[in-house]
């Protein structure tokens, strides 16, 4: 569990960035027409991050 782009970003001392990135992830998957769906993420201290991804057209 984890996530790497997260691990990476703490590593390299731009952790605390982590959240707006993540933040972003909603608007990116509707540009590409998805819903993300997501309760946390590991940049905001959990442990793994719960998403799922669902195509519109569904």
């Amino acid at each position: 569990m984890g996530c790497p782009i997260a691990d990476f970003a703490r590593e390299n001392g731009y952790g605390e960035l982590m959240p707006y990135f993540c933040e972003a992830d909603g608007a990116v998957m509707e540009a590409l027409r998805g819903t993300l769906h997501r309760d946390h993420t590991v940049a905001e201290g959990f442990e793994e991050c719960d998403y799922w991804i669902k195509n519109k057209e569904d």
